[in-house]
């Protein structure tokens, strides 16, 4: 007996909504559908997926690549115990609590960080950890402060350290109107969907600064644009 989404063939167009940002109620109300008919099929994208939240389905939609044809094709001969063998991750130059910082001259100073460039005006600070770059900043007096919030984006293909680089320089223009000056890479997860290989790269903003309350935005905006001229 065939589901509801195989009867109308309506798997599609929930997931291009969702790559459209709508929600499941406008969804449901866009293609007349109840919301019931909505929530299912979206979990049911997700677990084929092996997605863990609605956020990450959103983003693999929004990114222009449609599995779905493909789902609705094939569903029918893949068995439900279908497993990947698991293969050896591949070295990346960008790795999972790597630091970037944006370049302050004052803080190499103050701190002694060393750093090699990445992209732009951002570097990666060398052999620090966050634990270990807290404890540098602590002991010079300064202070680090995690900001909440975690911002992703999506690598299709084979894991290769330039498309995770490219990721996190994506990632690193999201942010860039907050006016943090650190940014730490939270995860790389490693996926496949169908036999296509990608990854969801997620970061989230650190800030440096000497005194013990976060700078407002403003403050912030400023020093950004003081280093920038400072920079020429």
């Amino acid at each position: 007996m065939q589901v509801f989404w195989e009867r109308t063939g309506i798997l599609g167009p929930i997931y291009r909504s969702m790559g459209k940002g709508l929600a499941d109620a406008e969804i449901a109300s866009t293609l007349n559908l109840t919301d019931l008919n909505v929530q299912s099929c979206i979990a049911w994208m997700m677990r084929f997926l092996k997605l863990t939240n609605r956020e990450d389905l959103v983003l693999y939609a929004s990114s222009g690549v449609s599995p779905i044809a493909a789902i609705e094709h094939r569903l029918r001969v893949i068995s439900s115990r279908t497993s990947f063998k698991s293969e050896p991750p591949m070295p990346l130059n960008i790795q999972v609590g790597d630091v970037l910082l944006d370049d302050r001259p004052q803080i190499h100073q103050a701190l002694g960080l060393e750093s090699e460039p990445f992209s732009g005006s951002w570097s990666r600070v060398k052999t620090l950890d966050r634990s270990s770059l807290d404890h540098q900043v602590r002991a010079a007096g300064w202070n680090l402060f995690s900001i909440p919030g975690e911002v992703k984006a999506i690598v299709f293909g084979a894991i290769k350290a330039g498309k995770i680089e490219d990721a996190v320089t994506r990632i690193l223009k999201k942010v860039q109107g907050r006016n943090f000056n650190c940014l730490e890479v939270a995860a790389i997860d490693n996926k496949r969907f169908l036999g296509i290989r990608y990854a969801i790269v997620s970061a989230h903003s650190l800030h440096l600064q000497q005194t013990r309350l976060l700078d407002p935005p403003k403050e912030r905006k400023q020093n950004q644009t003081d280093a920038t001229w400072a920079r020429g």
